[in-house]
């Protein structure tokens, strides 16, 4: 299963149709928004995605009855400011970071708090994935900088 991921949009239309035209090229199942929308109406970019569209809220989404709608609107799926999603067999927690004193300790705490998680997404600062018993972070921001204004990625579950 392919799984697309991406945040902070930042109501940038032009970019979030880039990254939904290549979402659909790669053929993903779901996408996973790891917050920082803005504006409510960028949500209804997403109804041209070919797949289930699944977020949380980031630090500046201040609009959230509107961004669940929209989520509502398109079949999407507004969980919160944490989530945890099990998707082919994999558990991701999800969470932007929507303190303002967001520390390493918080995501600590984090990978505690949910309940046997593979992966915590989390863009504001690192990634972590946890591989045979063993935890690896890189910022996942920086890797895609380059191409989307916001972060994009397409990860396959099979090896």
């Amino acid at each position: 299963m392919k799984i697309g991921i991406i945040s902070d949009t930042h109501d940038d239309v032009e970019n979030v149709q880039r990254a939904i035209e290549m979402f659909n090229v790669e053929r993903v199942q779901y996408v996973i928004h790891a917050g920082d929308y803005i504006f409510p109406g960028i949500v209804k970019e997403f109804e041209k995605l070919n797949s289930k569209l699944i977020g949380v809220l980031g630090n500046n989404d201040g609009e959230k009855v509107h961004l669940l709608k929209n989520f509502l609107d398109i079949g999407g799926d507004l969980k919160g400011e944490l989530a945890e999603i099990e998707l082919d067999g994999l558990r991701f927690g999800v969470y932007h970071g929507t303190s303002k004193d967001f520390q390493k300790e918080e995501l600590s705490f984090l990978m505690h708090k949910l309940k046997s998680i593979n992966s915590l997404i989390c863009p504001r600062h690192y990634f972590f994935v946890r591989c045979e018993q063993k935890m690896v972070q890189f910022n996942l921001s920086l890797t895609v900088a380059a191409r989307f204004m916001g972060v994009s990625k397409v990860a396959d579950t099979h090896h």
